[in-house]
């Protein structure tokens, strides 16, 4: 008797984990914990903060290796890849039209110095891996969307009204919605270099082949996601202007060193000066090259760059060896 309760036991216990399977997809980070992650209508669900920022922190030691984590979700797609993912003729369209029309959830075009830039929504690519190609993500009670200038927050059970939401059309129904708004904020180009209030650009660039029409980019960047995540890092970039906007494009190899110092506040407050030392080495790949040096979630807390050097390297599609450097 005892046998057949056991026997009983085990095939509902082997049916639910059957049901379970179907319905939830399970990380088991390096660290030894399971951090569980559902998968709801293409949305990553945290069951917790905790569970949220431990992946992060998981993604953070093993960025090289963002594709692989990402593959373990059958249906999800990350904003990071779909932007990879945008076609020729999409660019080419948005280029000649001069317009993100269909892709305002993955693509903004920012403008410099008379230079147009498609850019991704979201700076870091960590955080880029855990949100959709919608710009969703949830966690615990709350769900987030996140487009470039703006973060919108609502209870999960209204996750629904965020996969609609337009920018202009819902701005003034936002409240009546239980909508909460942030803003959102990018640095790359400007630093305050102390009382001395002397400016440095935290960019780089070097252009090559016909008409000039490639180049290799270099680049520091903060940013500050509302109160949901800040974030610092650097990349390396290879892209290709299409009419006037710069896209980003596939080449031989890319490299990026990064040798300095940068500050963390907490509520204004600045931490002791953090060291980053990171080599790349050479790599093959899409495009791009970065490095995520520190982040922080659901805090009052910011970063600065302070005094940090960075190369940028490629082997790019005419076989030439390019180089540009931010120097401090």
């Amino acid at each position: 008797m005892i046998a057949q309760k056991q026997l009983l036991l085990f095939i509902s216990l082997a049916v639910v984990g059957i049901f379970y399977s179907c319905n939830r997809e399970e990380l088991e980070q390096d660290s030894g914990t399971i951090q569980k992650i559902e998968v709801n209508e293409g949305t990553l669900t945290f069951e917790t903060q905790a569970s949220f920022e431990n992946t992060i922190e998981y993604l953070m030691k093993n960025q090289s290796n963002l594709d692989q984590w990402e593959s373990q979700f059958s249906t999800f797609v990350s904003m990071r890849t779909a932007f990879e993912n945008i076609s020729e003729n999409d660019i080419e369209t948005m280029s000649k039209n001069n317009s993100n029309s269909g892709f305002e959830n993955l693509v903004t075009f920012t403008e410099a110095d008379g230079e147009i830039e498609a850019r991704m929504n979201i700076d870091d690519l960590v955080l880029a891996t855990i949100v959709n190609e919608e710009g969703l993500v949830q966690v615990g009670a709350s769900a987030y969307k996140i487009r470039y200038n703006k973060l919108y927050k609502v209870d999960k059970s209204n996750l629904d009204i965020l996969k609609s939401i337009d920018d202009l059309e819902m701005k003034n129904s936002l409240k009546s919605n239980n909508i909460e708004s942030f803003s959102v904020t990018h640095n790359y180009f400007q630093f305050d270099a102390g009382e001395l209030q002397t400016k440095a650009d935290r960019d780089c660039t070097k252009r090559y082949w016909k008409k000039k029409r490639k180049r290799l980019k270099g680049e520091q960047w903060t940013t500050n996601i509302g109160p949901f995540y800040s974030g610092a890092g650097a990349r390396t970039k290879h892209q290709k202007r299409s009419a006037r906007i710069w896209w980003r494009n596939k080449t031989q190899r890319l490299r990026l060193r990064l040798n300095g110092t940068y500050t963390q506040y907490f509520n204004g407050i600045p931490s002791p000066p953090i060291n980053v030392n990171e080599d790349s080495g050479w790599r093959t790949d899409d495009g791009r090259e970065a490095y995520t040096f520190d982040f922080c979630v659901n805090a009052n807390c910011s970063f600065q760059i302070n005094s940090l050097s960075s190369i940028h390297e490629c082997t790019c599609d005419d076989g030439n060896y390019e180089r540009c450097d931010i120097v401090f």
